[in-house]
């Protein structure tokens, strides 16, 4: 499985391969788990943006497994930082060259 992170957000791989955690311009911070047999890893790819020529570089979280029949499962979740604010967000733009 693939989750492609945008290029505004900061993706650390913890020491034991087991969790993610993204930092977002805003400051908040989300944390990735997974359960089941897989392998966890960040790996770099491509983010496209409309109206631009060049693609953006930027992380994608890489869970690897093999399926052998159908019982093969791989639990996920995505969860807020318990240290993180409540309400924060990026509400306004800091690329100029954007037009929306």
């Amino acid at each position: 499985m693939r989750f492609h992170l945008h290029p505004d957000v900061h993706a650390t791989l913890d020491m034991s391969d087991t969790a993610v955690s993204m930092a977002l311009r805003s400051g908040e911070i989300w944390i990735f788990r997974f359960s089941g047999r897989a392998s966890l890893s960040l790996e770099p790819t491509a983010y496209l943006e409309p109206g631009r020529v060049h693609p953006r570089p930027a992380a994608q979280i890489v869970l690897r497994s093999e399926a052998r029949g159908f019982e093969t499962r791989i639990g996920w979740t995505l969860a807020k930082a318990k240290d993180t604010p409540l309400a924060i967000r990026d509400l306004e733009r800091t690329d100029p060259d954007d037009p929306d």
